[in-house]
């Protein structure tokens, strides 16, 4: 596994792991949490810091599909063996009518059917923006980064992104030698402070969709969800 230094208040020896699979349970455990941690303002209003029932749901949501684990990303340290930050790349699929039907139970008979019932219905509309088409100059999109809360600050989330788009750049090396516009997309509101990161990483924003009814339900921070792209 390639590793580098990240250099911050403190010095973190980091591998890169591509591969969910393959990380032992304990990891898997600490890669659901720090998709918890990326998520968490969204449960806020239905599940508060149930942390025990968030990481249940985020659980039952990968069993069925309705996170995207295709090609997962995670930067670990080298020494302790932790999952420090976590990227999940968008695989566009749509789980079929029986594992929505068994998904929906499964969270129904771990947090009640009134607030199953509004997390699918809030989570569906965010996600349904996050289907949209996407040109063939699109080759990815990243549809979740998130860094632990104990080691934000340092730059590991930037590694491990800078690491991501180096990885899909060599995927389409044959493509930009005959002059092809291969692009990365993501999403992310207007108001999330990790926005500014994001045109730091040299992201430039291209469209914006007003989402009052998410804002109702989330917050104000949640009023509009803008789309940005970099070139590879």
């Amino acid at each position: 596994m390639p590793e580098v230094t990240v250099v911050g208040g403190t010095e973190n020896n980091i591998r890169f792991v591509s591969d969910y699979g393959a990380l032992s349970e304990v990891q898997q455990l600490q890669f659901r949490r720090v998709i918890m941690e990326g998520l968490k303002g969204k449960f806020v209003s239905t599940l508060q810091d149930d942390t025990d029932s968030i990481l249940s749901v985020i659980d039952i949501w990968i069993r069925y599909g309705f996170l995207p684990m295709d090609e997962t990303f995670c930067a670990i340290d080298v020494n302790t063996e932790e999952v420090l930050a976590i990227l999940l790349l968008n695989n566009f699929h749509k789980p079929n009518l029986l594992d929505s039907a068994c998904c929906l139970m499964s969270v129904i008979r771990t947090i009640g059917l009134k607030k199953s019932l509004r997390i699918a219905f809030n989570f569906l509309a965010l996600d349904n923006i996050n289907k949209e088409d996407n040109p063939e100059s699109t080759k990815a999109e990243i549809y979740l980064a998130s860094t632990s809360e104990s080691h934000r600050g340092k730059g590991i989330g930037t590694i491990l992104v800078m690491y991501v788009l180096d990885t899909l750049r060599a995927r389409c090396e044959c493509e930009l030698r005959q002059g092809a516009d291969c692009k990365v997309k993501l999403f992310v509101f207007a108001r999330n402070p990790a926005i500014d990161l994001w045109s730091k990483l040299g992201f430039k924003r291209v469209g914006s969709i007003a989402t009052p009814k998410l804002a109702k339900v989330f917050g104000s921070s949640y009023d509009v969800y803008v789309r940005m792209e970099r070139p590879l």
